[in-house]
């Protein structure tokens, strides 16, 4: 689940993405996520619920979503698989 803690920052990003979408833009999240035994990213909406709205209203104006995880071997990060991300 994603944020951790609230992120005002991170729903101005999808505000703004949600902008240049409706402006004709292509747009697109990407979530990396540093697990390798992750199956899926969700936005968490007891954590942050404004951000979790604005992830919906991103959705259904077109902005894409990919989420990939990845993980680290102490010397390079390495991408491991493309995961679901549940809206």
């Amino acid at each position: 689940m994603f944020p951790d803690a609230p992120t005002e920052r991170g729903e101005k990003h999808i505000r703004e993405l949600i902008k240049a979408k409706r402006e004709g833009y292509d747009a697109a999240i990407l979530f990396v996520v540093m697990r390798p035994d992750a199956n899926l990213v969700i936005p968490n909406m007891r954590t942050d619920i404004k951000f979790a709205k604005a992830v919906r209203d991103a959705r259904s104006v077109g902005v894409k979503f990919f989420a990939y995880s990845f993980f680290f071997d102490g010397r390079e990060l390495h991408p491991f698989r493309e995961i679901k991300v549940l809206i």
